[in-house]
């Protein structure tokens, strides 16, 4: 049997480990636009996205993503991620046909943290762990379908989720 056990959000940070995972999923691309979030990506790039890039070779100061083109020799395309609250949003340019739908929404859920840390084991040897992440939408959905992502049986699958927080209050003598 296979126990696969989520980890309480108190267990880490899923925003900074979102913005390291997601600069994994696609290192190809460029997030500027919302100044309450990370800007990550090519510090060219970048640049040229806010307005604020200078050729000097050409002399030429480029202003709209359009140009990024000319300096990287690729086609972009622009897409719009949103997280959990309204002030969640990132632009997010990327080589133009590269990425998929799904590769976007993956990307999106690690940008803005809504991923979950599970640890897995074999009951016989619980001391040889591996820890992953699973999208929101993913562990939303259940067993069945955490298991249909990891190819693993559901009936092989023992999967221990936080029902409930317990606060457990500390005392003092007080003064």
């Amino acid at each position: 049997m296979i126990t696969i056990k989520q980890l309480s959000p108190e267990e880490m940070s899923p925003y900074d480990i979102g913005q390291e995972m997601a600069s994994e999923i696609a290192y190809e691309a460029v997030c500027v636009g919302n100044p309450n979030f990370v800007e990550q990506g090519n510090a060219t790039a970048i640049a040229i996205i806010k307005g604020d890039y200078y050729d000097e070779e050409s002399g030429y100061c480029y202003e709209t993503f359009d140009e990024l083109e000319k300096v990287t020799g690729k086609k972009w395309e622009k897409h719009t991620i949103r997280g959990c609250s309204q002030g969640d949003w990132q632009d997010l340019y990327l080589p133009a046909g590269e990425y998929g739908y799904d590769d976007i929404s993956v990307f999106e859920a690690y940008y803005f943290g809504n991923v979950y840390e599970f640890e897995m084991f074999n009951d016989e040897e619980e001391d040889e762990k591996c820890y992953f992440f699973l999208t929101h939408d993913l562990v939303w959905k259940g067993k069945k379908a955490i298991c249909e992502a990891l190819s693993l049986e559901p009936e092989d699958v023992t999967l221990l989720v936080p029902m409930k927080r317990k606060i457990v209050y500390e005392y003092e003598e007080a003064e």
